[in-house]
């Protein structure tokens, strides 16, 4: 196992004085569209949230300015294309609770994650790609576009520095059950090849970790949807936590 320690919700009005619109009502409405794969119909979300279907029209269109592929349909309502980058990683945050970024291209989302400040922990950081991505005893870890999946988990999380090792250990396990394969060292091998590799790395004190970044590399196949696997890889790893 291997592992590197580094010494008010704001209201406005619209014209009409009994009409109170939430200024979060696009947050809120993306976070129901991504939470599911079928259809909400207009009118259930105005009931939901308070306002008048118009108003749910407007937020609507507003994500779509924003970006977002929003399907409509009669009679159906709206559905949320969840494809991209910023969609991808607003459904992670929303289902793990971590603050989650997508990028398409980072030296290491180790290091990344190690740069963040405290006070934008827990955090969750997914790289399509990466460029030197790392590996145990300062070895590289392969991580090409479009060949596998790369994140890393970064906590604030104090712990005695005897705990790291067993951490380690649970994620590593964690990872391999999901897969599938054994165990060797701190990486998931099937069928003769490396499937997955775990590194651990903290910033500590005498005694106690500070930051602690858990990061995962899976080699993937082309038919394996990446927000899905990573989705059930952190649900797993946080779990052993």
């Amino acid at each position: 196992m291997y592992f590197l320690l580094n010494f008010k919700n704001i209201l406005t009005f619209s014209s009409s004085p009994r009409i109170i619109y939430p200024m979060n009502l696009k947050k809120q409405l993306l976070d129901n569209l991504i939470r599911t794969d079928s259809y909400l119909s207009g009118q259930e979300l105005a009931d939901r949230f308070s306002v008048s279907r118009t108003a749910i029209w407007k937020a609507v269109n507003g994500l779509r300015k924003e970006g977002y592929t929003i399907d409509s349909v009669t009679n159906r309502g709206y559905r949320l294309q969840k494809r991209g980058e910023t969609v991808r990683a607003h459904l992670l945050q929303v289902r793990t609770g971590l603050k989650t970024q997508w990028l398409k291209s980072v030296p290491s989302t180790n290091d990344y994650a190690k740069k963040l400040p405290l006070s934008a922990l827990p955090a969750l950081i997914v790289a399509d790609e990466q460029t030197e991505g790392k590996a145990r005893y300062g070895e590289r870890f392969s991580s090409p576009a479009q060949g596998g999946v790369y994140f890393s988990i970064a906590l604030d999380k104090k712990i005695p520095l005897e705990e790291i090792r067993p951490l380690s250990e649970r994620v590593v396990k964690a990872v391999r059950e999901r897969l599938g394969g054994e165990i060797k060292d701190n990486t998931v091998w099937q069928s003769g090849k490396k499937k997955a590799g775990v590194l651990t790395e903290v910033d500590c004190d005498t005694d106690f970790t500070e930051r602690i970044v858990l990061g995962v590399g899976v080699y993937t196949e082309k038919s394996e949807d990446a927000a899905t696997l990573i989705l059930s890889l952190v649900s797993d790893i946080l779990q052993t936590l």
